[in-house]
């Protein structure tokens, strides 16, 4: 036993020699800087130059910014990232390529504010830092334009830098993301708010399906391309995005991060003016914000669609039949709550009083929408409930199912449809149908189709799935 002790002993004492050589003498910062040294003496022009190349001392060199929580020490290997005359040198001792450094001193801002990673890492494993112990571990170089928007404007960047970027916010509006996402204070509700994506880590994201690495950046890019492959039963509709369109949206997400802390002088003036006026600069029409908000579900609104895809029927919000039987009061609700049960989430907090009259107004197409339509005084009798179920089984639990979940037409137990749509509305819909959708008219001149006694115990019926919500 005392030999055994003996020999593990021995053991450990040479794994802690071994470990404390390998982090103290033979480590690679130490080679980078003495072969920069040799590089940089055969470049010198002078004698004196060259000695001086040859005499700087091997040591950690690191950058510290206080006010942008910088703490870095890529330069111990970067050493030639300011010398023009490592120009064509490989990496790590090139210069930085362009001449962002002539505004971005590193002095000023450090590395890390726009290439992430580990800046206190000594060695490339750990300063790439994709290992789960980093949250923001270094972007490739693809991405960097993201980090332009953490201080500027991105759609001011188009023409200064980061044309990758603008083209990604560009996509974020022309491809509706707002329908769904809230960003600036404008949006849907039905997805997250994208304010401070940027700042999300892989711990809070599904990467039980992401193949590779599992960093953020790489989850974006595949989820933009198959949503539905990498979190199963995403809502969120297949665009097809072409890899270069994937990218700029990626870059795009990744420099929204208003929940960080920036001082004064690190923001640029477009950036002041669009945190004060939001993502979505200046007044917005009402075709604007139909194109930004309804489109990606609604297309242009006269016809009803089903979507294949996610199985669920979306309705002609802009067809001239519905417009004819509505008020602006039953569409405001309409918006604002959503339809629970539905893809339609309410977009009360995601748009300003204006901006929702604006959008009422391209809604109803230029006519004089109501605010309350007047509702015909009631001539008929009472209708019986439950000879109106029997009717609604046999005429339209077809498309409204009898769960009222409006897998192929509107769901019409939701309070939204319940407590805005009026008697006069839903009976008029019932006899007239709706030209252009799959509603079609159940009554016609000369009496044909329900009578009126039977549109009555239809109403009943409707108006007793309030009492079924859940």
């Amino acid at each position: 036993m005392k030999k055994l002790l003996l020999a593990s002993s021995l053991v450990t004492l040479l794994f802690l020699v071994a470990s404390g050589l390998s982090e103290n003498v033979f480590v690679s910062w130490k080679g980078y800087q003495k072969e920069y040294s040799l590089l940089l003496a055969g470049r010198a022009k002078d004698p004196e130059r060259k000695r001086e190349a040859r005499n700087v001392p091997i040591e950690l060199h690191q950058v510290v910014v206080p006010d942008l929580a910088v703490f870095d020490r890529c330069v111990t290997c970067h050493r030639g990232m300011d010398n023009p005359l490592m120009a064509g040198a490989p990496n790590p001792f090139r210069p930085h390529p362009g001449d962002i450094l002539n505004v971005h001193p590193t002095e000023r801002f450090g590395c890390t504010i726009c290439h992430r990673g580990q800046g206190a890492a000594v060695n490339f494993r750990e300063a790439k830092a994709v290992d789960a112990y980093w949250d923001y571990p270094l972007l490739p170089r693809e991405l960097l334009e993201s980090s332009c928007g953490i201080c500027h404007d991105p759609k001011a960047m188009a023409k200064t830098g980061a044309p990758v970027l603008a083209e990604g916010a560009r996509l974020f509006e022309e491809k509706g993301c707002h329908g769904c996402h809230r960003l600036g204070g404008l949006g849907g509700s039905l997805g997250a708010a994208l304010d401070s994506a940027g700042l999300r880590t892989r711990h809070q994201l599904t990467m039980a399906n992401l193949p590779g690495e599992k960093t953020t950046f790489r989850w974006l890019d595949l989820h933009f391309k198959d949503p539905q492959g990498i979190v199963a039963g995403s809502l969120m509709k297949p665009d097809y995005p072409t890899d270069e369109e994937a990218r700029a949206l990626t870059v795009f997400m990744l420099s929204l991060q208003a929940d960080r802390e920036l001082p004064d002088r690190a923001v640029a003036r477009d950036r002041h003016r669009l945190l004060s006026v939001g993502h979505d600069q200046g007044e917005r029409d009402g075709r604007t914000l139909y194109d930004r908000l309804c489109r990606v579900c609604h297309g242009e609104g006269t016809l009803g669609i089903f979507d294949k895809h996610l199985g669920k029927f979306v309705p002609a919000i802009r067809n001239p039949a519905f417009l004819a039987s509505v008020d602006r009061r039953f569409l405001r609700a309409n918006i604002l709550a959503g339809r629970p049960g539905t893809l339609m989430a309410g977009f009360e907090g995601g748009l300003t009083g204006p901006d929702l009259e604006r959008l009422l107004d391209f809604l109803a197409g230029g006519a004089a929408l109501p605010e309350r339509r007047a509702q015909a005084a009631a001539k008929r009798p009472a209708g019986d409930a439950r000879r109106g179920a029997a009717m609604f089984a046999r005429q339209c639990a077809g498309c409204h199912d009898p769960g009222e979940k409006g897998q192929v037409a509107p769901t019409l137990s939701s309070r939204a449809f319940q407590e805005n749509a009026g008697d006069a509305m839903i009976l008029a819909t019932i006899a007239g149908g709706r030209p252009g959708t799959a509603m079609v008219a159940f009554s016609g001149p000369g009496g044909a189709g329900l009578s009126d006694a039977e549109l009555s115990d239809l109403l009943a019926h409707i108006r007793s799935l309030a009492t079924r919500r859940k």
